[in-house]
């Protein structure tokens, strides 16, 4: 379900991952996906704050709609007045990074 920022801000906070579709879509047809979580920085970390942090899981395989996995790229995020603005955003519907969405039948 599509909603506002300020809307899955929440599940954010309790450790979902959340995702704007005008970003690229539920996943790009190159298999690429995009979502971010707030990370929390703990006893190792140089932060002292919690932050956004972008994940883009680039396909692993030959079959974007079937991935055997994905290779991540994490940074920093601060979400811009469109991201604010947007009414695309959703909740993960999953969690597991490496797995991805459900694999099409």
């Amino acid at each position: 379900m599509e909603t506002k920022f300020e809307e899955v801000l929440p599940s954010a906070r309790e450790g979902l991952a959340i995702m704007n579709l005008d970003w690229n879509g539920l996943r790009h047809p190159d298999g690429t996906i995009m979502y971010v979580m707030i990370q929390k920085p703990d006893e190792h970390s140089k932060n002292t704050e919690p932050y956004f942090m972008m994940h883009i899981g680039k396909c692993v395989g030959k079959n974007p709609k079937n991935p055997d996995g994905y290779k991540f790229q994490r940074f920093p995020w601060l979400p811009s007045a469109k991201d604010l603005f947007s009414e695309k955003w959703m909740v993960r519907e999953w969690q597991d990074e490496y797995q991805g969405p459900k694999k099409e039948e």
